[in-house]
């Protein structure tokens, strides 16, 4: 996942449930991509919403109008 945040494209670490896929670390090295800690409400307010990977590249994502159920594991890194 890949958010646009001030106009710089942000990945929060893999640390914080994401995995450390290929296509992520080469972006990561290339300098196209920095990796920051996103927080729930910067995800809601992002300019946009990525998902990458290897095969399909970028893929611009939206979530929904209502308010996003979390499982209970995950609110703990948030």
């Amino acid at each position: 996942m890949v958010i646009l945040r001030n106009g710089r494209r942000v990945t929060p670490p893999v640390c914080c449930g994401l995995l450390n896929g290929t296509y992520r670390a080469e972006l990561l090295e290339r300098g196209e991509i920095s990796e920051e800690t996103v927080s729930l409400s910067e995800l809601k307010k992002a300019e946009k919403i990525f998902l990458i990977n290897s095969v399909r590249k970028w893929r611009e994502a939206s979530l929904p109008a209502e308010d996003l159920i979390i499982p209970k594991d995950i609110k703990a890194i948030i």
